[in-house]
């Protein structure tokens, strides 16, 4: 996915068709996808999985933003 503010890194796990019902992992703050790395193999046995690094964490657009806290960075 990509916008004028830059990306948002997402991993998905299966095929499509999409069969299986969809589980949207996203990490908590100052984390990143490396975090499921070890359950993707076990989930894609039962789900279709979109993992997402939010703005500023993992793998995603980092730009140089001056909030001081979670809500004030979304």
């Amino acid at each position: 996915f990509h916008n004028p503010n830059g990306y948002i890194l997402t991993i998905e796990i299966g095929r499509k068709p999409i069969t299986k019902p969809v589980l949207v992992l996203i990490h908590g703050f100052c984390g990143s996808n490396f975090f499921f790395l070890k359950m993707f193999k076990e989930l894609a046995k039962t789900f279709h999985i979109y993992a997402i690094d939010i703005y500023g964490m993992g793998l995603s657009y980092k730009w140089n933003f001056k909030s001081k806290d979670w809500e004030s960075s979304m």
